[in-house]
């Protein structure tokens, strides 16, 4: 059974009227009838019962059965309001009676008095309530007042029976009354506590309804198009009084067309016949159609290059077009450009006027990067197999003239071994040293052409001078490599052989060298030609240095790959030539810090011709520092001269010992700093100390600033297998004043003695 029906069921809703139709105000009216109804009825009876007099039996039983009929009325017609002033007319006529009729008070009237606050609690306001019951104790406190004071006025009862049983008759009402209306009071807070309950669950279920509720609306958002189209021509054949919804839609639609309008993606909506019906902004543009051109007459499947929806049906179409699709369009210019497109099908209830809803995307930008990351994968893979490549070919071009030098260092030892066989030896493990030497001078050079360490330092130069050391040093190199059907050839214009050029000594011999190199390597037989001549183009103010060889040519599909780096002439031949594959690289980034460009003309068969600009000097004057001092198969005079040679290397200062004790020079060995330093405090006087930079105890930087800090007019010369300009810089930061890298040949060691002894 439901709260409902038991709250239907209870005794007080049946005597007192349900909560559900009868408000709490209404319900206190009616006990309080029910109250004098009952206080009558038993008043009569008590009185009947025990002979008492009866003059007072009469009147209240007649006001009972009056009081009956008000609560009758009240809960058969639901009159209330109207009979609550009869009500507390026939309270005070009755108290008035009960005072002025009978002659004094007696304890019956206390309930009488309690009704009409009941009364009068029912038909006050509930913020003044507490006015009503300031009354009742007013009105309580006077009576018993009188009582007191006035005792003659209390009506004497006949016996002692009659006192108590009015006292009695009098309590058990009251607390009767009490009862009924503190069982109203909570019956109704508890029906309101119920009724509360119920609303929460009335909410809750409206919650669950709102939520399926959205959940309907999402399903059908895609249709909104649809639907506010079909709401706009709705709106359109409604009367004036709708005339404001009306309004709302179209602003609704406008705003809708102004975020269509400004969005960047293209939206076009088409019928299913192709007819482009609407077209945005970001679309137009897309196409290269004007915004003030006609567009609606355009078929959008005539803008696709493939023509795969163009035959089909209406009812073909709206199954095979819709979806997301990567299309080929046309521009008005007649340009293809790629697009992704997502096609809805915007569904009508006739077929004929549904359409299509296209979201489009140019996504050319994309495609070009998707290509250009291939490429670049594709790049870093060729480059991870070239330096593959270049790893392989290292070990190869290292190990080479290393057996070579392994290999006669160890025939060397034998005792029968004739001079002749010991000088060929010896020229052998000596070509094989600088040909190791020079792979890793490449390496070093290289690396530091990427990390942007080389220094240009420019002076005037004679380009004959230059050019006549480097044919006398290939005719030699050409001679050993076995290349007698080459012919050398060293050409100049007449009347250019003192031109005075403005570049890099060092460097401008270099890039020639690996040109010249690389000319001979190439080439088995015909001829090696290079030279210098003016650009008349350029108003004799610019020189072309060449190199050109009738030798085995490049193509011209891998004539730009030549100056990249790990990049070597047996990757497009059959043929193959030692080599680390970085000298034409090195030359091209030496040229451009040059600020030239080494050109290239070639064909496969037929020979190649390398060439680069340089500047010709502004002054006829030649820079010194450009001669370098030769130094001769003699030994100079440097008798009593003392070098210290600090080196934890064994070998490095036994060939230095070797080197300048034939000189005449005093040398003095030290096998870390600690000991060059040491020897100095004994007293030891040397004209220049050969520091080696790594050592043990102390290393060569500490100790050249040790040193510096005592005897700074002591010449110190650097002597390193470090290379790098950042060890150079170091080193003379620490206090250094020369720099030398090993490996030392005597030449290097005597030029650099001669600027200090």
């Amino acid at each position: 059974m439901s709260n409902t029906d038991l709250n239907k069921n209870s005794f007080i809703n049946r005597i007192i009227g349900s909560s559900e139709k009868f408000s709490l105000e209404h319900r206190i009216f009616n006990a309080a009838c029910l109250t004098v109804v009952m206080a009558g009825v038993l008043s009569t009876i008590v009185n009947f019962s025990l002979g008492l007099d009866l003059k007072l039996s009469v009147p209240v039983f007649v006001i009972a059965i009056l009081y009956f009929i008000t609560y009758y009325i009240s809960i058969k017609k639901g009159i209330y309001k109207i009979l609550v002033w009869p009500f507390i007319t026939f309270g005070l006529v009755l108290m008035g009676y009960l005072w002025f009729v009978n002659g004094g008070i007696n304890g019956t009237v206390g309930y009488f008095i309690l009704i009409a606050f009941m009364v009068f609690f029912s038909i006050t306001r509930k913020g003044n309530r507490k006015y009503a019951a300031l009354s009742v104790i007013v009105l309580f406190t006077m009576v018993f007042y009188i009582e007191y004071k006035y005792p003659e006025l209390v009506i004497p009862y006949e016996n002692y029976r009659a006192r108590i049983m009015d006292i009695y008759f009098s309590s058990v009402i009251i607390l009767m009354v009490l009862g009924l209306l503190t069982g109203v009071i909570l019956n109704s807070y508890d029906e309101e506590r119920r009724r509360v309950l119920r609303q929460r669950d009335e909410i809750a279920n409206k919650s669950k309804q709102l939520e399926a509720t959205q959940y309907e609306l999402e399903v059908h958002k895609q249709n909104l198009e649809k639907l506010v189209e079909e709401r706009t021509r709705e709106l359109q054949n409604e009367t004036d009084k709708h005339k404001k919804t009306a309004e709302e839609l179209l602003q609704s639609e406008e705003m809708l067309r102004n975020i269509f309008e400004s969005s960047v993606t293209g939206i076009i909506r088409i019928s299913l016949s192709g007819e482009i019906l609407y077209c945005n902004v970001a679309a137009r543009k897309m196409f290269g159609v004007p915004l003030d051109q006609e567009i609606h007459k355009v078929n959008f499947f005539d803008k696709m290059v493939s023509g795969e929806f163009a035959d089909l049906t209406n009812v073909e179409r709206t199954k095979q077009f819709p979806g997301v699709r990567k299309l080929e369009l046309i521009r008005e210019n007649e340009e293809i450009f790629p697009a992704e497109c997502f096609v809805g099908l915007a569904k009508a209830e006739k077929l004929e006027d549904s359409c299509f809803i296209l979201t489009i995307v140019d996504i050319s930008k994309r495609v070009e990067v998707e290509k250009e990351l291939i490429a670049a994968k594709e790049k870093a893979e060729e480059s991870d197999k070239l330096k593959s490549a270049f790893l392989s070919n290292m070990s190869h071009e290292i190990r080479t003239p290393m057996n070579a030098i392994l290999g006669f260092s160890n025939l060397l030892r034998k005792k029968d071994l004739s001079e002749m066989a010991k000088k060929e030896y010896l020229s052998i493990i000596d070509e094989k040293g600088k040909l190791l030497l020079n792979i890793i001078n490449d390496i070093i050079d290289f690396s530091k052409v990427e990390a942007g360490e080389i220094k240009i330092t420019e002076a005037n130069v004679s380009l004959d001078k230059i050019m006549q050391e480097l044919y006398y040093t290939f005719s030699e190199a050409k001679r050993k490599r076995g290349k007698d059907k080459v012919e050398l050839r060293y050409k100049f214009e007449v009347g250019t052989k003192n031109t005075l050029v403005r570049t890099d000594p060092l460097r401008f011999k270099q890039i020639m060298t690996i040109l010249l190199d690389n000319a001979i390597k190439f080439t088995d037989k015909g001829y090696v030609e290079f030279g210098f001549r003016i650009l008349k183009s350029y108003s004799d103010k610019t020189v072309e240095c060449f190199v050109k060889d009738s030798g085995i040519g490049i193509s011209e599909e891998n004539q730009e790959i030549v100056f990249n780096r790990f990049r070597k002439i047996e990757d497009i031949g059959n043929k193959f030539y030692d080599g680390t594959g970085l000298g034409l690289a090195i030359s091209q980034k030496l040229a451009n810090l040059m600020n030239t460009e080494i050109q290239l003309k070639s064909k496969k068969g037929s020979g190649s011709r390398f060439s680069f600009n340089v500047p010709v000097a502004e002054s006829d004057t030649l820079d010194t520092k450009e001669v370098k001092s030769t130094i001769s198969d003699s030994n100079p005079d440097w008798n009593k001269k003392k070098i210290l040679i600090a080196d934890d290397e064994i070998t490095s200062i036994l060939l230095l010992k070797e080197y300048l004790q034939p000189a005449g020079i005093e040398v003095i060995s030290a096998r870390n700093g600690k000991e060059a330093i040491d020897a100095l405090e004994n007293g030891l006087a040397p004209d220049i100390i050969l520091m080696d930079l790594r050592m043990p105890v102390i290393d060569g930087y500490t100790a050249t600033s040790i040193i510096k800090k005592k005897y700074p007019e002591l010449k110190i010369i650097a002597q390193s297998a470090y290379v790098m300009p950042e060890d150079e810089d170091k080193a003379r930061a620490s206090g250094c004043d020369d720099f030398i890298s090993k490996p030392i040949s005597r030449e290097a060691i005597f030029e650099k003695l001669t600027l200090y002894l």
